[in-house]
This record gives structure tokens, sequence and C-alpha cells, in this order.
């Protein structure tokens, strides 16, 4: 009657295809940790601005102590004085409250809640007109940006920073991109005036 069972040579081949299986897996974890950060903050970034538009359209008061009725909400974006800056590690989604203020810009006093980017995720850049044809010419000079939806209108209005005071833009679309902190990895939120929102890698 044959004996049954493995040789130590198949147990030992085995045992190597297992070690070359886990191996892959887990050194390429590091890299698939990475990619799911900046999707989520992606994700997450286009779902506070449906907040803001969401709220815009409703009939709810704010929390803020003093506003009108109805006030448009937004999301705001600053790049801050560089890449290591802490503003780049946040967003504000604020109710644009201050009559005295920047009317359709963040004004400090008017956020409704400070959303922080995790997990080795940063703003790198703020674009504007990158998806108008024929020339797709985008300007990436955006210090800081305001993207406010008004009510009834389904359309935007957004303020920014240019290295100056703060002008309304005048664009159809702006990008918001995000980067992780290794500059692997980018995603783009684009935002059209007419209410669209969209992720890009």
């Amino acid at each position: 009657m044959p004996k049954t069972g493995f040789t130590v040579l198949e147990l030992l081949i085995v045992i190597g295809i297992a070690a070359i299986i886990t191996s892959t897996v887990l050194g390429n974890y590091p890299e698939f940790s990475r990619r799911l950060a900046i999707e989520r903050e992606a994700q997450l970034v286009a779902l506070a601005l449906r907040e803001a538009e969401e709220r815009a359209i409703r009939t709810k008061r704010t929390e803020a102590v003093s506003e009108p009725f109805n006030p448009p909400y937004g999301v705001h974006f600053d790049l801050g004085s560089g890449p290591t800056d802490p503003k780049r590690k946040q967003y504000i989604l604020f109710a644009d409250t201050d009559p005295g203020g920047n009317t359709g810009y963040y004004d400090v006093g008017e956020e409704i809640e400070i959303m922080t980017i995790g997990r080795s995720v940063r703003l790198k850049d703020l674009c504007a007109d990158e998806k108008q044809p024929p020339l797709f010419t985008g300007d990436c000079d955006i210090d800081s940006l305001s993207i406010t939806f008004r009510r009834p209108a389904p359309l935007i209005q957004v303020q920014g920073v240019k290295g100056g005071p703060v002008m309304d833009l005048g664009e159809p679309d702006f990008e918001i991109y995000v980067e992780t902190e290794d500059m692997a990895h980018t995603q783009e939120i684009v935002v059209w005036t007419t209410g669209a929102i969209s992720i890009e890698n």
C-alpha cells in the first residue's frame, strides 16, 4: 500500500509560494493605503461641497448667532504660505452671514465646521478654467478660494485671492487638487459654476 502525504520538498515549495504572496501583498500595502487615503479625501471634499449646496437650498436657519434667515453657504480652501502650512490640511464649511465682510467669501466667524484633512494628504493647488476647450489654459495662481451656493439659483459664486484683494474669479470651472504628502498621488475635484462636481485622477 503506497504512503500518502507530502514530502519535505513539496512542503518547502508551498511555504515558499505562501511567503512570496505574503511579501507581495504586504509590500504593496503602503501604496494601497496612500491611494485609498487620497481617494477618500477627494470624496469628502466633494461631499462638503454638496452639503453647502444642500444647506443653501433648504429653508433652515443655521447655528451661527446673527445671520439672515437663509444665507448662502460655501466651502473655503486656503493654500497658506507654502506646502507645510497647516491651512493646507483643512477646509471650511461656512455660512456667508457677515454683511460687513466680503460677500461670497469666507470671513472669520462664519465657519460652521472646519474639516481636517487626514492621513498624509494635503491641498496641493487651486486652479481655474482648466476644462474649457479649445485652449484648456489653466490658472493655478489662486491662493484661496470660496465656493458659495446661493438660493434659489443653482449657480454658484466663486471668490478668491490671487496675490491681492478678494475678487470674483468669474471662470466657468474650478479645480481643487489634493495630493499625498510624498507627492506620489494626486486627485482633482472639479467644480463647475453650473453646480456640477466631479472627481478626476
